[in-house]
């Protein structure tokens, strides 16, 4: 009786570090489910199943789309990098702040499509230090604007890391079409006043709000209705942590998201 403790014991123990000890592992190794991406739209990453913590990066999602903006239809090359210990996944989307979905993913050598095709996750985890993931985007319509790619990778089940890549429309439409000149925003970076600076053809209501990488709200800096013509409007900044946010200004039905670096 006493062998068969001792034999139920070793065998617990062997199960323990088998099983207890995951962490270099991923929940979903083939791949993530579509809706994880920490976008405003989506609201939830990879914590959501995994648990464990989330810090935002930098520069994990890059692309040969030119600083001038990419141009409608044309395709371009995305790139998806993690680094670190353990198996690695990602789920990438290209959406705006409403949540819409913009343009149309191709999936690449070591990636695949889920959620309609909204989404594009790893089809098996990498274990490499480096991980590296090459896909394509096609670019929506004209008079999109800008597009947020969102980012959540999985660095083994508990280690969640957020990154976002902006990208803008290509200015070939006239500002006849447009409505109103291009907005400045100043300084950038900047540690406490922030000033916008914009014209109105018309009447509009003028928003702005601050939100952090992972899309959670940090403060409303404008919401009037203004009269057509020039304006500049100048903030002072709520007391928030030093790094980079998305700063997304509407004018009635346009919309323009800035990355701002607070210092």
């Amino acid at each position: 009786m006493k062998k068969h403790r001792v034999a139920y014991l070793f065998v617990f123990l062997f199960l323990t570090l088998m099983y207890g000890f995951s962490d270099g592992e991923l929940k979903y190794p083939s791949g993530s489910p579509a809706g994880y991406t920490g976008s405003p739209g989506d609201g939830q990453n990879c914590t959501h199943c995994h648990g464990g913590s989330v810090e935002h990066v930098d520069n994990w999602i890059s692309s040969d789309i030119p600083e001038s903006g990419y141009i409608p239809g044309q395709t371009y090359l995305i790139t998806a990098t993690a680094t670190g210990s353990g198996k690695k996944g990602f789920e990438v989307s290209p959406q705006n702040f409403a949540g819409d979905k913009l343009g149309t993913l191709i999936a690449g050598s070591g990636s695949k499509l889920v959620g309609n095709n909204d989404y594009i996750t790893h089809a098996n985890g990498v274990s490499n230090s480096t991980a590296t993931w090459n896909f394509q985007w096609t670019a929506p319509a004209e008079g999109t604007g800008d597009v947020v790619f969102y980012g959540a990778f999985a660095i083994r089940e508990s280690h969640t890391k957020l990154t976002s890549l902006l990208v803008h429309e290509v200015n070939t439409v006239s500002i006849a079409q447009n409505r109103t000149q291009p907005i400045r925003v100043y300084p950038n970076p900047v540690k406490d006043r922030l000033t916008i600076t914009y014209r109105l053809v018309k009447p509009e209501r003028v928003t702005a709000r601050l939100y952090s990488l992972d899309g959670k709200l940090v403060s409303n800096l404008l919401n009037e209705e203004q009269s057509a013509g020039n304006h500049t409007t100048a903030t002072m900044l709520q007391p928030t942590e030093r790094g980079v946010y998305l700063l997304h200004i509407t004018m009635g039905a346009q919309s323009f998201t800035k990355k701002l670096l607070i210092e």
